[in-house]
């Protein structure tokens, strides 16, 4: 049976997904499951270490409705579960605290081992069937403290404290390295693995012996965690709290570290989590594309528009039209949004951009170069607040006589546009100012939140995605029928 099947219906049964809690860096938290280190009652629910509880954001607020998604009594399960990944089937890795003879397993278990649990009934009551996935007593291995399968069959593991030792010389505890399969046995059990270094902490200057227990990849790549330290991390209550870090792998220098997860706001204060893990056909932004498929998984795009095709959704790509752009600065001076019937009336529209860019690259808006612009939640899960272009030589648009790269949009040309009057004109040099007015019915996710910032990105690009890219950040003020941004 492959790893990673693509089994909805099972896991929609065993998750339900939420996501309007926030973050404190303002990732939206996703249903988690986590197994404890010991026997606790966590928001009603009794849960021993053989468990697994699942935590279901509340929204709007920063807490969980808990319940149990995993009874290890039902199915045998005598130890607790040191480290623990829900996979998209529904199927369950584990890496068990101490050895024991499984039921349907010819050998007992033991602590270097991980074993794949399939299910075929989760939550109070729990049906399935055992079977080995890492012989960990044929090759050097280890108890390891954090597990996670990633998207290309490998796997990711943490060592236990002082748990380095050969072949694992000089990876510390708060560390992770991929075990690339290098060796099966006839019924497919992985029985060596060569080895690599994932994700160095001490590059982010996270202290020694800070111990990182578990961790999960979520679908933007982000990896959660939780640890037994706090040195060179943000403030934290170990064994508690969830923690994140989003950035490049391997990490590049310091930073990148957030708060996830407030325990005890979640209801596990006093309570040391043993395994963490994202739900099966865990949805962060609430859109309806599980995370593994979606290509903005923390912001909500269901139509999955990518523009120029490079994996990454228009509504969480920097520059959408330009593959792997950069964008610089420009001024938005001003930026008028109107709804006079209401947020999501029939008139909701851009009443007036004004803004001022440097083009430094020859262009030409009647021939090979197009416009777009787009207005953003800068921080998720809400996402396109406004989006119109033009496409190159589609004749949208007119050269003012005698003004060099200075150009009219002729809007009676543009059918099915967002876009009611442009103009993009030279006022010196490279500097060009830019004012434009959208249609009705344009816009979408409104109103903007008090406190929340617009991001304003602009385009010139081709249709061969190459081009310059230009944002600003915007806050609004106002609301019922009138924001004024800048």
């Amino acid at each position: 049976m492959p790893l990673r099947l693509r089994s909805w219906l099972l896991a929609a049964t065993m998750a339900m997904v939420a996501t309007a809690v926030r973050a404190a860096d303002d990732a939206p938290v996703g249903t988690l499951w986590v197994s404890l280190q010991a026997s606790a009652s966590i928001g009603g629910v009794i849960a021993d270490r053989n468990d697994i509880l699942q935590c279901r954001p509340v929204a709007g607020e920063p807490s969980c409705e808990w319940s149990l998604v995993f009874d290890g009594s039902d199915v045998g399960l005598q130890v607790g579960i040191a480290s623990f990944d829900a996979l998209e089937s529904g199927q369950l890795l584990m890496v068990l605290n101490d050895g024991q003879q499984l039921p349907g397993l010819s050998e007992p278990t033991t602590q270097r081992d991980v074993v794949l649990f399939t299910p075929t009934h989760l939550g109070d009551t729990t049906t399935g069937v055992w079977s080995q996935f890492l012989d960990g007593d044929r090759f050097p291995s280890r108890q390891w403290d954090g597990i996670a399968l990633d998207t290309d069959g490998t796997l990711l593991l943490s060592p236990p404290r002082s748990g380095g030792g050969p072949p694992l010389f000089g990876v510390r505890d708060e560390d992770i390295i991929r075990c690339r399969p290098s060796a099966t046995d006839p019924s497919g059990v992985i029985v060596n693995c060569t080895y690599e270094v994932f994700f160095d902490t001490s590059i982010l200057q996270v202290g020694s012996g800070v111990n990182l227990q578990d961790f999960d990849l979520g679908g933007d790549r982000s990896l959660v965690f939780v640890s037994a330290g706090r040195l060179g991390l943000p403030a934290n209550e170990p064994g508690e709290d969830l923690l994140r870090y989003a950035g490049p792998y391997p990490p590049q220098g310091p930073g990148g570290l957030s708060i996830y997860l407030r325990g005890a706001t979640a209801g596990l204060d006093g309570v040391v989590i043993g395994g963490v893990s994202f739900a099966p056909g865990a949805d962060l932004d609430g859109d309806g594309i599980p995370d593994t498929v979606d290509d903005c998984p923390n912001v909500t795009n269901p139509d999955q528009g990518d523009a120029d095709a490079d994996g990454q959704g228009d509504a969480c790509d920097v520059c959408p039209h330009i593959v792997g752009g950069t964008p610089e600065a420009f001024t938005v001076s001003k930026l008028d949004l109107a709804f006079p019937g209401g947020a999501g009336g029939l008139n909701d529209k851009v009443k007036k951009l004004k803004a001022f860019v440097s083009l430094e690259r020859p262009f030409d808006l009647t021939r090979g170069d197009e416009m777009h612009v787009m207005l953003r939640h800068a921080v998720g899960p809400e996402g396109i607040v406004f989006d119109a272009g033009t496409e190159a030589g589609d004749n949208h648009w007119r050269q003012v006589i005698g003004r060099p790269s200075s150009y009219v949009l002729q809007p009676l040309r543009v059918p099915g546009g967002g876009l009611r009057r442009a103009t993009l004109k030279s006022v010196g040099g490279s500097r060009h100012k830019l004012t434009l007015q959208s249609v009705p019915l344009s816009l979408h996710e409104l109103p903007i939140p008090p406190g929340k910032q617009l991001r304003a990105t602009l385009e010139i690009s081709t249709d061969a995605f190459t081009g310059a890219c230009y944002e600003q950040l915007l806050r609004c003020t106002g609301s019922g029928r009138r924001q004024s941004c800048r």
